[in-house]
């Protein structure tokens, strides 16, 4: 069994990475969030009528935006607990079972990251689109009818 040193500036590296990855994350969550709040400004006087579908489907998509978003952080936050879990990371040794099982959690985490990451940023656009529809169809209600 062999023990492999942690680098100080490999560490620091990851850290800096997951801070701005958590950045854009909490941008994206606020964005969203925002988005919601501004059509529920923007529709306080408003009755209900078929041609708010597209808004609706604007809320839902930025609602899911934001769980995708959360995700995303309860994963990171599940990676880091994994490793430090072990007593190896604690004391900056770690053998090459545990370098093993921690790069597995590592890039299973990464990967549903990503894919969230997307996700996340996919169903903000979307929702985005939708709101831009309905505001268009709602000038067209109110200039021909």
């Amino acid at each position: 069994m062999t023990d492999a040193k942690i680098s100080p500036l490999l560490l620091e590296l990851y850290k800096e990475l997951v801070m701005a990855r958590d950045k854009y994350t909490y941008f994206l969550l606020a964005v969203a969030a925002a988005a919601v709040a501004y059509t529920t400004k923007v529709t306080t006087d408003s009755t209900l009528s078929w041609s708010m579908i597209p808004l609706g489907l604007a809320i839902i998509c930025w609602f899911f935006s934001f769980i995708c978003g959360c995700r995303q952080l309860h994963y990171i936050k599940k990676f880091i607990f994994a490793i430090m879990d072990y007593d190896g990371v604690k004391k900056g040794r770690i053998n090459e079972t545990e370098e093993k099982i921690i790069n597995e959690v590592m890039e299973s985490s990464l990967e549903k990251r990503e894919s969230l990451d997307k996700q996340q940023l996919w169903f903000l656009i979307v929702g985005s689109v939708f709101f831009v529809a309905w505001h268009i169809i709602e000038m067209i209600i109110r200039t021909f009818c």
